[in-house]
């Protein structure tokens, strides 16, 4: 639900993607993520793929710079910014 809160323009960072909810979970409590911190299913390949989402930026460039407040192991990561649009059309895709 809170995805779709929040405003289709706005963004967010897209921490991970993969196939097993409970590696999800993992992640989210390893890193110990609170706050504005999601995750939501989506089919991809044709199988469930689970994304995790982290904080509510105004602007891409925005989203970019709070990169450098992630524990140190996730901004050497693959962490890129998506806007809420896209995750929305995405759990929205069949």
């Amino acid at each position: 639900k809170w995805l779709f809160e929040q405003a289709p323009k706005s963004f967010t960072l897209q921490l991970i993607g993969v196939r097993d909810e409970r590696a999800v979970k993992s992640f989210i409590e390893q890193y110990r993520l609170t706050g504005e911190v999601a995750y939501f299913r989506m089919t991809r390949s044709g199988g469930a793929w689970f994304s995790v989402l982290y904080g509510v930026y105004p602007t891409r460039d925005a989203a970019v710079k709070a990169r450098s407040n992630l524990p140190v192991p996730l901004r050497k990561s693959d962490v890129w910014p998506r806007t809420f649009a896209s995750v929305q059309a995405a759990i929205k895709s069949p």
